[in-house]
């Protein structure tokens, strides 16, 4: 899951002279927000839509300073959940892949991210879902996993999450049976709270078919 695995070189890049107008068809084009702006090989930052709709001068150049721009961008050998990290916390719809001497390599989209976290997590793999909550200082995978295989169960994945301002940990279990009824009562007796399970067909289907719905929208 390594970023330069999901570089895509279909995003088009601009200059600082390109017409603003045709960026915004660009980006309409491709369901994106923002573009590289590259000059002779190398990553100057992003510009957004909402920067060139605001823009006075519709047939001037595209920015006025490197100011204007977004600077994000990532390296080649970093982790997808930092690609991740950068499109949650700078809003963007693009991630820039930026090599050695700031030479543009590529970019990866917010929907092929999405789609290689939905792998991660198998979104799209039968099985059940478990959401435990304990005291953050019991947590133990070990134990954990021990309890699903002790019921002919596999982990499929698993997230945390810290309930605010809670000592408690929330635990959702991704696993690969549908009846669920052995691992919820060992669970119980361990002293877990269940605060839900799905295990229904009918849920997996809803689950896929949310899934798919959501990559239609993104690429709309």
């Amino acid at each position: 899951m390594i970023v330069k695995d999901y570089i895509s070189h279909d995003c088009p890049e601009l200059t600082r002279m390109d017409n603003p107008e045709n960026a915004l068809n660009l980006m309409d084009e491709y369901q994106v927000s923002h573009l590289p702006v590259v000059e002779q090989g190398k990553y100057l930052g992003l510009v957004s839509e909402d920067e060139l709709e605001v823009r006075d001068t519709p047939n001037s150049g595209l920015v006025n300073t490197d100011r204007d721009l977004i600077q994000a961008k990532i390296g080649p050998d970093q982790h997808i959940f930092d690609a991740l990290r950068m499109v949650t916390e700078s809003h963007i719809t693009v991630v820039p892949v930026v090599g050695a001497d700031n030479n543009y390599l590529g970019c990866i989209t917010r929907t092929a991210i999405l789609e290689c976290l939905s792998q991660t997590q198998s979104v799209a793999d039968p099985g059940g879902i478990i959401v435990l909550e304990t005291q953050s200082n019991d947590y133990s995978l070990q134990e954990i996993a021990g309890i699903v295989e002790g019921n002919d169960a596999k982990i499929l994945s698993v997230s945390l999450a810290n309930a605010s301002e809670s000592s408690l940990l929330e635990i959702t279990l991704k696993v690969n049976k549908t009846d669920l009824n052995g691992i919820i009562q060992t669970f119980n007796r361990y002293d877990y709270t269940i605060k839900a399970y799905y295990q229904e067909p009918r849920f997996e289907n809803d689950l896929r078919d949310r899934y798919e719905e959501f990559m239609k929208y993104l690429n709309m």
